[in-house]
């Protein structure tokens, strides 16, 4: 059964993420409102402001809750900012640590790995050195990436605008092209 769930304000939210947090709580990303989450008690969507306003940004992309208990959040224009959930700390990836500002997915891998996709850049989360790796492509380059996602073997998906389907491959760590879906 589907229900509609209204939210503060009577606002219709632009959602473009959301994650499931470890206390089962849902939140969402919006492009304009920030960070929303589904207040299960009142039946609505509720703001969460005080992660919002560490973002700098109301304009968010993606959302991903890793195994190590970190949200990432990627920003429409702002980077990519890491919070650890435990202690509330707050870790913000621009230029130069990350290739492009905008944000369009974050993955973790079946080996606990970060992967990032920005709209012109796939990037590794080199986790030892906290750095970001680029894997494919760069800031000036014309193959706009959309999407990542997780198969049941483990392999990432990367949907492309204009040119099929890619993957990542896991040993290498790079980017080849789909010639059959495993």
């Amino acid at each position: 059964i589907f229900k509609t769930i209204p939210s503060y304000g009577g606002a219709s939210p632009h959602i473009n993420g959301m994650a499931e947090m470890a206390n089962g709580e849902l939140w969402l990303v919006t492009s304009g409102m920030g960070i929303l989450y589904v207040d299960k008690d009142r039946k609505s969507i509720q703001p969460k402001r005080d992660i919002s306003k560490k973002c700098g940004t109301l304009y968010l992309n993606c959302i991903l809750l890793d195994s190590k208990k970190n949200l990432w959040i990627g920003t429409d224009d702002k980077g990519l900012i890491k919070l650890n959930l435990q202690n509330m700390t707050l870790r913000s990836y621009k230029k130069p640590d990350i290739s492009n500002l905008k944000i369009i997915d974050i993955i973790e891998d079946k080996q606990g790995r970060v992967f990032v996709c920005t709209n012109s850049t796939i990037e590794f989360f080199d986790e030892k050195n906290n750095v970001f790796i680029p894997l494919y492509g760069s800031e000036n380059n014309s193959l706009y990436f959309k999407d990542l996602t997780l198969s049941k073997t483990g392999r990432i998906y990367i949907g492309t605008e204009g040119e099929g389907l890619k993957y990542i491959d896991p040993t290498s760590l790079t980017v080849e092209n789909v010639s059959n879906i495993q």
